[in-house]
């Protein structure tokens, strides 16, 4: 069962999928048969908006010498991190899921 609030209409082409009244989510059919997904808040219309203008950027702020930079912060250059992805076994898993409990 959907929860409270939740509606699953469909009219005139447009297919409002499990959408609140603050937050619909809309599937409009096109002609090629695919589908385009529209995000948008009911209440967008009677909010006023600003345009984000550039700023003057401030300097960089000092790093305490304790703490060890990494090698491109005075080289400039960046390491090549690789496109290999690390697959972690089950005791890696395990060790990572105790650390992220608080």
């Amino acid at each position: 069962a959907a929860p409270s609030g939740v509606h699953l209409l469909v009219r005139r082409g447009c297919h409002r999928i499990f959408s609140s009244p603050l937050n619909p989510i809309s599937l409009h059919k096109e002609s090629s048969s695919q589908q385009r997904r529209n995000f948008f808040f009911r209440r967008q219309r009677e909010i006023s908006h600003s345009i984000v203008l550039p700023a003057a950027v401030s300097s960089a702020h000092p790093v305490p010498e304790h703490i060890k930079k990494p090698d491109y912060v005075t080289t400039g250059i960046v390491p090549d991190w690789g496109d290999s992805i690390e697959v972690k076994n089950e005791d890696q898993i395990q060790g990572l899921r105790q650390a992220c409990q608080l």
